[in-house]
């Protein structure tokens, strides 16, 4: 049986100017199926045991997965895609994924992509542990991340202190880069039963160097009889 062992050191040494990927071979290479059951990924501070299948083709600059898939204690994966091996860096692709860690909670989804580091169009279907649907896009230009996301949902529920948390329906915004997110919601929300309020607000998340969160909102009651 076939291993492979990936191992990830941590370098604090500067890589120089990158350069422009380009790969065009003259001859294809079709892979009709390679399956490796022992893979171990090993890196300052985790260890990962699974196994990984796959098959596909390189044809010039052009990389396609046919199939891929995963399967470990902590993720399974399955999808295809295809990849521009050249200055374009071209891609779209489609995978499910089940996140399994038992020190987490478990979590599903779905993932589409297409694109390119200038401009990736995402559409992403969350089905645990609850429904939601995100779609957006993400860019990557001279090392600088950023991306406008839109979450959708409708008769979501979270159980919480107060009782059951309800929302028929709601989306939330992020926009901007990870060290600066811009957030605006607009939802429907209230607890077990009763009437639900309509929630407008804004604010902003700023990871480091220490969490800030900032949140203004209104409340408005759907129902005159509420209000």
């Amino acid at each position: 049986a076939a291993s492979l062992k990936l191992q990830v050191f941590d370098s604090n040494e500067p890589t120089g100017d990158s350069e422009e990927l380009s790969v065009d071979l003259p001859v294809s290479i079709n892979v009709t199926t390679a399956d490796f059951p022992e893979v171990r990924y090993i890196s300052a501070d985790m260890e990962r045991n699974g196994a990984v299948g796959f098959s596909g083709s390189l044809r010039g600059a052009r990389l396609k997965l046919s199939q891929l898939s995963l399967r470990s204690s902590w993720l399974d994966l399955d999808g295809a895609g295809s990849f521009q091996l050249d200055e374009t860096l071209a891609t779209e692709g489609r995978f499910s994924w089940r996140w399994k860690d038992p020190d987490s909670m478990a979590l599903a989804g779905l993932l589409q992509f297409t694109g390119s580091p200038k401009r990736l169009d995402v559409h992403h279907e969350l089905a645990e542990p609850l429904a939601l649907t995100t779609d957006g896009s993400v860019s990557v230009a001279s090392d600088k991340v950023t991306f406008e996301l839109t979450n959708a949902w409708s008769e979501l529920e979270w159980p919480t202190e107060r009782g059951a948390l309800r929302s028929s329906h709601g989306q939330l915004v992020t926009r901007g880069t990870p060290d600066d997110i811009q957030i605006n919601l607009a939802a429907a929300v209230g607890f077990d039963d009763g009437p639900e309020a309509e929630v407008l607000g804004e604010g902003s998340v700023r990871p480091t160097p220490d969490l800030e969160f900032r949140f203004a909102y209104e409340l408005a009651a759907l129902d005159s009889a509420y209000a």
